[in-house]
């Protein structure tokens, strides 16, 4: 787990994620999508979805980037936050997931 944080490989571990929820990482890996990148600030909002058996889940992934490395690491963004600059950006990540996300 260490060495795949270090690598910064998203896609391990978005595959270690969906191991952890059952199903078949085949599936949502096969299925996954990014539908949108929304900017807020100096960070990456990801709309993304994908299949988890046999159901669409969406998800958000935000990032920032290190000034030293220039790479785009995980970090949280909440709707609160979001919304206090942008109303309307807090909706739409609301709208995404169907649920509060504060």
């Amino acid at each position: 787990m260490f060495q795949i944080e270090t690598n910064q490989d998203v896609r391990a571990q978005y595959e270690l994620a969906r191991l952890k929820e059952g199903g078949s990482p085949n599936e949502a890996l096969r299925t996954y999508e990014i539908s949108r990148v929304a900017d807020f600030g100096d960070k990456k909002i990801v709309f993304t979805s994908y299949m988890h058996k046999g159901q669409k889940r969406k998800r958000l992934l935000s990032f920032e980037k290190d000034l030293e490395s220039k790479l785009w690491i995980p970090t949280y963004v909440s709707v609160y936050d979001v919304r206090k600059t942008n109303e309307q950006l807090a909706k739409e990540m609301e709208a995404w997931t169907g649920k509060d996300l504060d």
